[in-house]
């Protein structure tokens, strides 16, 4: 960890965090750089080589490694509510209520993603990103990124399959991996910001 120098003004901050020891730390730092708070680096005495570390690889690093990715595998939990909810709507609606309709899978697969995709943006929101950006703005935006999403989605499997004579489904999950990944960046950098 080293010496830390921390400001009056930062101290609330500090105690904010759950972390313990290392993870602590990890969480610390991270915190900071988002704020726009420098770290300026100051001269201590040398450590002894010799000197006993408190540092357990294992243990330490898994604590870190989930602070480092933890909004990502959060994000990743959301995303897989929402399927679930996706799927079980559209298989409810499709098998129960749109039975006299003309074009009950299209209308289905359309009630299903409104449905999953305004719980998502509510789990994104409080659980994922915790912003207080204005819920109007990010709304609109989660909309369209998830309109693009799905049409980048099904244009790209329709080409491919017909392109390489593959099965959809594997042309699907890795196309969908790809955008999990890029919704990611876009979501955590322009729709969920939080104001500093």
């Amino acid at each position: 960890c080293g010496l830390r120098g921390i400001p009056d003004a930062c101290v609330q901050k500090c105690l904010t965090f759950p972390e313990k020891t290392y993870a602590y730390d990890c969480a610390l730092l991270i915190g900071f750089i988002k704020d726009g708070i420098e770290e300026v680096p100051v001269r201590i005495p040398p450590q002894n080589p010799e000197a006993e570390t408190h540092f357990r690889k294992v243990e330490h690093t898994f604590l870190i490694n989930v602070v480092l990715w933890r909004k990502l595998i959060i994000f990743g939990g959301t995303s897989i509510i929402a399927a679930v909810v996706d799927i079980f709507v559209f298989w409810y609606l499709t098998k129960y209520v749109l039975t006299g309709v003309r074009y009950p899978i299209i209308v289905g697969t359309v009630i299903a993603r409104i449905i999953s995709a305004t719980l998502n943006y509510n789990l994104s929101r409080k659980l994922v990103f915790k912003t207080n950006e204005s819920k109007r703005k990010s709304f609109s935006q989660f909309f369209a990124l998830t309109a693009i999403q799905c049409a980048i989605s099904a244009m790209s499997v329709h080409f491919l399959e017909m392109l390489i004579d593959g099965a959809a489904v594997p042309i699907k999950i890795v196309i969908d991996l790809f955008l999990f990944f890029v919704a990611y960046k876009i979501q955590d950098k322009f729709i969920f910001v939080s104001k500093k």
